[in-house]
């Protein structure tokens, strides 16, 4: 489990008081994200994922990056009621014309993307 904070509070956050939870600067990087309401389950997380995979496959600009895994954001306290839930699962990406040798297919794909994001620097762990 993770906790995010924005980078514009710097060192200004509170520090953890138990030894056991551990402040990492993550590294910025772009992802492809697919929002969804109700709860998150394991087939729900497999079934999103997958849809989000097929669309970049037709992405003209970015692909998912080598060996990432899929990222499960959840918003809302657990009393929330389903429709009302906002959750993600996101794809870390890269842009296609970074790639050594890249050759557009020339295929205009439909894409599901609600955002391409830069998270946040720090984590809590």
């Amino acid at each position: 489990m993770s906790f995010v904070m924005p980078s514009k509070y710097g060192s200004n956050f509170p520090l953890p008081k138990d030894s056991s939870v551990k402040i990492l600067e993550v590294p910025r990087k772009i992802v492809a994200v697919v929002a969804f309401s109700g709860y998150v389950t394991d087939e729900e997380i497999e079934r999103r994922e997958q849809e989000l995979r097929r669309a970049l496959q037709n992405a003209k600009k970015f692909r998912v990056r080598d060996g990432v895994s899929v990222e499960v954001a959840q918003y809302n306290p657990p009393f929330t009621l389903p429709f009302m839930r906002r959750n993600e699962v996101s794809l870390e990406v890269e842009s296609k014309e970074d790639l050594p040798h890249h050759k557009p297919l020339g295929i205009e794909g439909k894409t599901i993307f609600k955002s391409i994001i830069t998270p946040y620097d720090f984590s809590y762990h």
